[in-house]
């Protein structure tokens, strides 16, 4: 098995490997982060994911690229205005299961992203950055003397 944590490594892990660890230890290691896993299979996928970047899925219609065919049908809706995903309090209708999701936390009135820093709490995790961004963050200050 080569050393330098190229996909090639990942294939043979898979292939010499079983599919399945059989004591409930994590052995099978990503050698270019510390992702584990007790299939072979999710160690193939992580490091084709995360640790490349080639992309063989391309729209057909704007310069998109993906590492994935399930992100690629994603993306390619929003090419239409095919909105599956209804929402049975009001009706909103979304591309994807995960935005119907979130909608569905306005009606519930549901925040499940807290502030490790205070009390602020919300229901989308980009309105939980911006507050931490705005709030939180302060300008560095030079301790060096010139």
């Amino acid at each position: 098995v080569p050393q330098n944590g190229s996909p090639t490594e990942i294939i043979e892990i898979k292939s010499d490997d079983e599919e399945t660890s059989q004591d409930s230890s994590k052995r099978f290691a990503c050698p270019l982060c510390d992702f584990k896993s007790t299939r072979s299979s999710m160690l193939y996928r992580h490091q084709r994911v995360v640790h490349n970047d080639h992309r063989p899925f391309a729209c057909d219609l704007c310069p998109y690229r993906s590492k994935q065919r399930d992100s690629l049908k994603k993306h390619m809706m929003a090419h239409t205005d095919e909105r599956p995903f209804e929402c049975e309090i009001c009706h909103h209708k979304c591309r994807q299961k995960g935005d119907l999701k979130r909608h569905k936390l306005l009606h519930s009135g549901e925040r499940p992203f807290a502030c490790p820093h205070c009390t602020y709490r919300s229901n989308r995790t980009q309105l939980l950055k911006k507050h931490i961004s705005r709030r939180h963050t302060f300008p560095q200050i030079s301790t060096e003397i010139p």
